[in-house]
């Protein structure tokens, strides 16, 4: 490996993302075809380089002696895109920062009810296996030129902390011949328990004006 190979950005830092992959070679062609990311090391383990980070996509391995009982592999069932675990771990590390900004057990109610009843063979096809990223049928839906046919009074409501940008949120209001658009500085998705000192007193000045 040459020094011109090392990402030693001016500024920021360097991430390392190590991948257990099944297959070495098709996982190094993905990244490299898709992302252009630069293989540095063909394999055993396959080291890239993409921006300011390394890839290292390597096979399992273990158990090792200081663990006897890990084994470090892929998942057994590719089909399988969730878990208990991966729900609680949702729930604890993007669920109570992002949707609902309270502690778990301390969720209204009706919050907790309508998670109850999500209907995933109808949820997840168009949002996708993951919360962090679309890639479901709604991917690529997009019906933004259709804003300035709403004819009507509209409120956008939008939030610092929601994972929907609300500066796009602003802009859909300023798109809508009768939109506004309130902000609520400390809530997320769920404004109306995180945040309810703005979204409350806005939504009812907005329907005090129609």
């Amino acid at each position: 490996m040459s020094q011109d190979d090392f990402p030693a950005p001016q500024t920021g830092f360097v991430v390392t993302h190590f991948l257990v992959v099944a297959d070495q070679d098709r996982s190094r062609e993905f990244y490299r075809s898709v992302f252009g990311a630069k293989v540095v090391l063909e394999r055993d383990p396959v080291i890239m380089r993409l921006a300011n980070s390394w890839l290292i996509l390597n096979v399992g391995g273990g158990p090792t002696d200081d663990k006897p009982t890990v084994t470090l592999t892929t998942p057994p069932d590719p089909h399988q895109t969730s878990a208990p675990r991966y729900g609680q771990l949702l729930i604890e590390h993007h669920y109570v920062f992002h949707v609902c900004r309270m502690p778990f057990p301390d969720w209204p109610e009706p919050v907790a009810r309508g998670l109850r009843h999500i209907n995933p063979a109808i949820y997840v096809p168009m949002q996708g296996p993951s919360e962090l990223g679309m890639s479901g049928t709604l991917e690529d839906w997009d019906r933004s030129a259709d804003l300035q046919y709403i004819d009507v009074p509209a409120l956008v409501i939008g939030a610092t902390h929601d994972t929907m940008d609300p500066g796009h949120l602003r802009w859909m209001s300023q798109q809508l011949p009768h939109g506004r658009y309130l902000h609520c500085p400390h809530g997320s998705h769920l404004s109306q328990f995180d945040d309810p000192g703005h979204y409350f007193p806005g939504l009812i000045d907005f329907l005090d004006s129609v």
